[in-house]
């Protein structure tokens, strides 16, 4: 499989909207492509934004803001958010693989709300325990000796936010709900001064998200 770099979505775009956007030009049509580029790699890609900016002849600080505008006209301008969604979606066709057809749909919330952790806030220490999935006799046996733990949330986040030590997030669809193991671990985190929580929609981890990181409110009131 084909890895991406900031050259692939450079081309991807410049295809699409028919324009070269490393040249310097205030033209809307050119601002916007570059706009649309910058925020895709960063939200596709683990490229720094120095490299990002290397591609297009631009610095890192002009990178940062091209993905600010980018967020701020997809609330407002329709026209842009089209432009952008179709571009999206064209990486997206690009990119897919032959193993996407066995994700479930808990893998696919699970990506979209570790994408937006990443997006939003680059800086922070975020992973994904990786407890899903069946074991062979010896896996398991090896998971226990390593020391593994049975209902780790499935998002942890090593940031001190609001008095918290981090923010600890189990993630389920439709009706599903927590195991025994997992509300135990989720219980033995808020012990820990840790923000632990559990939920089975996007939209509900990033409220989760936001309020932690941005407003610090407690949902749990």
């Amino acid at each position: 499989m084909i890895t991406i770099k900031p050259i692939h979505i450079r081309r991807l775009v410049e295809k699409d909207q028919n324009c070269k956007i490393s040249v310097k030009s205030r033209r809307r049509n050119l601002v916007e492509a570059r706009h649309i580029y910058c925020l895709i790699v960063r939200k596709y890609t683990d490229y720094s934004l120095a490299i990002i900016g290397k591609e297009i002849n631009r610095d890192h600080a002009t990178v940062l803001h091209s993905i600010r505008r980018a967020k701020e006209f997809l609330q407002y301008d329709q026209d842009f958010k089209v432009k952008f969604n179709n571009l999206e979606n064209k990486f997206k066709a690009l990119t897919v693989n032959n193993f996407d057809k066995y994700l479930s749909k808990e893998d696919k919330l699970q990506n979209a709300v570790i994408s937006y952790l990443r997006l939003n806030f680059p800086k922070t220490l975020t992973i994904h325990c990786p407890n899903e999935g069946r074991r062979t006799p010896f896996e398991r046996y090896k998971f226990k000796y390593l020391g593994g733990k049975a209902g780790v949330p499935d998002i942890l986040c090593f940031e001190n936010r609001g008095g918290f030590s981090g923010l600890a997030i189990e993630l389920k669809v439709g009706y599903n709900k927590p195991t025994e193991s997992q509300l135990e671990c989720l219980k033995m985190l808020e012990n820990g001064n840790w923000s632990a929580h559990w939920c089975n929609s996007f939209d509900k981890a990033k409220d989760i998200i936001d309020n932690y990181f941005k407003y610090r409110i407690d949902l749990n009131v």
